[in-house]
């Protein structure tokens, strides 16, 4: 059944909240005659992004060895309730990258993480007022695939698509068809 873990720490009332999971391996890998030492084990890893109360998006990571803990990031300030998605995927044993997507007044942004640091994402669309955020990844061959869905004002307030794919990002449908 469901029970009560942890308390991650004040947000802002209101916050959009957006988490993903992927498994890391453990860091200390070792190789004892040219076997895999077998306490190496790949970590459930999860992150956990909200909006704290300076208006900035604080990021929560957990994995089994350390448990809850501060993430490295410190994203820039936002507007109130902002709109907030992640994705991540991994591509090999060891390569991990996490994207979470938010808007400005008029604009949804990209934080990108490599495995190794965070930077400014090359995501920048226009969007409405108010928007939602979602996205969904995977990895197709070697390659990570990413798609993001918000209203970008075309019809008014269709559901647009934008892929990435290849390393770039593309316009995909400007306007999803009604269900």
């Amino acid at each position: 059944g469901w029970q009560k873990m942890s308390n991650l720490g004040p947000a802002m009332p209101g916050t959009e909240i957006a988490c993903t999971a992927f498994k890391s391996p453990h860091v200390g890998i070792r190789y004892v005659s040219m076997i895999l030492d077998p306490l190496y084990q790949k970590l459930n890893v999860f992150r956990v992004y909200f909006q704290h109360m300076e208006y900035g998006l604080m990021e929560k990571c957990h994995d089994g060895h350390r448990g809850w803990y501060d993430g490295w990031m410190k994203f820039p300030k936002m507007q109130h309730r902002t709109s907030i998605a992640c994705t991540s995927y991994g591509s090999g044993s060891d390569i991990m990258g996490i994207h979470v997507f938010y808007t400005s007044a008029n604009m949804a942004l990209e934080m990108v993480y490599d495995g190794k640091s965070w930077r400014e994402g090359q995501f920048h669309a226009d969007c409405i007022p108010g928007t939602e955020i979602a996205c969904i990844s995977w990895v197709s061959g070697s390659r990570p695939e990413i798609r993001v869905y918000l209203q970008a004002g075309h019809e008014i307030s269709a559901i647009s698509e934008f892929a990435w794919s290849h390393g770039t990002w593309k316009s995909g449908e400007t306007a999803l068809p009604p269900a």
